[in-house]
């Protein structure tokens, strides 16, 4: 009955709020990759990537056939990207672990209807703004290595332990032995 943690968050932007649901943090993903949903693969990354054939390798970004093995990469600059829109996109795109990523360092996984979670970011400066509806469903937090020390503080994980992990470029998953 009394709060143990405080952070600001950012949460979806009007055209893609996020939902309000209840559900159970299961696990802590250090260093995850982010598999871009259909929608933001489309909306955002293919014009990104039509405007700049650079972008999906500055951004660290693997490509990959739907529907086939993830052990099939494809290269972006052999892919005329200006034949896809939001009718025909035939991709997966993956974004790897790194200070870039979209995810930030750590992910907080829950099950949940809406595939949306709480994570890090690499844009810290938007927690300063008051209105913070910047995402794309999901929820960011300001204080991802408090929230991850919270959270394993039963399985011995401190500050030290947190940021080591974090500053690897492997993702590595704890499992919850008390999901929240």
């Amino acid at each position: 009955d009394r709060s143990v943690l405080n952070m600001r968050t950012i949460i979806g932007r009007r055209d893609r709020s996020s939902p309000s649901f209840r559900s159970d943090i299961t696990q802590v993903v250090f260093n995850p990759t982010w598999t871009a949903p259909q929608s933001i693969a489309v909306k955002d990354l293919l014009p990104a990537q039509q405007e700049d054939p650079g972008f999906f390798d500055s951004m660290n970004i693997d490509v990959f056939m739907r529907g086939e093995s993830t052990s099939v990469k494809y290269d972006p600059y052999d892919i005329d990207w200006h034949q896809f829109d939001e009718e025909y996109f035939p991709y997966m795109l993956v974004q790897r672990p790194g200070p870039h990523n979209s995810l930030g360092r750590i992910k907080f996984q829950s099950r949940n209807k809406h595939a949306v979670f709480l994570h890090d970011t690499p844009y810290r400066h938007l927690f300063d703004k008051r209105v913070r509806l910047f995402s794309s469903g999901c929820i960011r937090v300001q204080k991802p290595v408090d929230l991850a020390c919270y959270l394993l503080a039963d399985q011995r994980w401190g500050r030290t332990q947190v940021r080591a992990a974090m500053v690897s470029d492997q993702s590595q998953v704890l499992r919850l032995r008390q999901p929240l």
